[in-house]
């Protein structure tokens, strides 16, 4: 300790630092442990409309929980945080089942679809659009707005646990035009 060039009071003074230092360490420690769930959240941002309800009680839960972080110096509510977290998500699924639901034809309207295509009316309209002479627009969009329609009957909650939106028909509401109507009431249209 002779050869030690600091005074006790430059010692001391290095605490604050240490605390700021201990302090951050907790931060990305808990950072580290909720990084796939932020993530999850951040995408899922960007998988729903920006006018949902959804989005603005993120955005609301965001700002919260960064305004509690910067105030909790020891991180001691992180199970708290980390709850929060996980209702957010929680309540995402169910806002992403519903209007995947509503987008998406169940089976028995998927059977419905496939029965209309298949239809002995439509195949004899299919004959006579071959004649130059009948108007066929009717028809081309009767079959484009049924084409349109798409099924989708395997999405479970697991399959949301890792993806923010359904891996088997890859709905996003953001990327849908317009104010989608229910797919049963289209069909029931058809």
């Amino acid at each position: 300790m002779k050869n030690l060039r600091i005074s006790p009071e430059e010692i001391e003074a290095q605490k604050e630092n240490l605390n700021a230092l201990d302090f951050i360490e907790r931060l990305l420690a808990f950072c580290r442990e909720n990084e796939s769930t932020v993530s999850y959240l951040v995408q899922a941002e960007m998988v729903l409309r920006i006018d949902h309800e959804w989005i603005n009680r993120a955005q609301e839960t965001r700002k919260k929980l960064i305004e509690q972080l910067s105030s909790d110096r020891d991180v001691q509510n992180a199970a708290e945080y980390r709850q929060t977290l996980d209702e957010l998500k929680k309540n995402y699924v169910a806002a992403y089942a519903e209007l995947h639901g509503k987008a998406r034809l169940g089976v028995s309207e998927d059977r419905t679809k496939t029965s209309l295509l298949k239809d002995s009316r439509l195949v004899a309209l299919r004959s006579l659009a071959g004649i130059s002479l009948m108007p066929t627009s009717q028809l081309t969009r009767f079959e484009e707005g049924l084409s349109r329609l798409k099924s989708c009957t395997t999405l479970v909650e697991s399959d949301m646990a890792a993806s923010p939106f359904c891996p088997h028909c890859e709905y996003r509401p953001a990327n849908e035009q317009g104010e989608p109507l229910p797919a049963v009431n289209v069909l029931r249209q058809f």
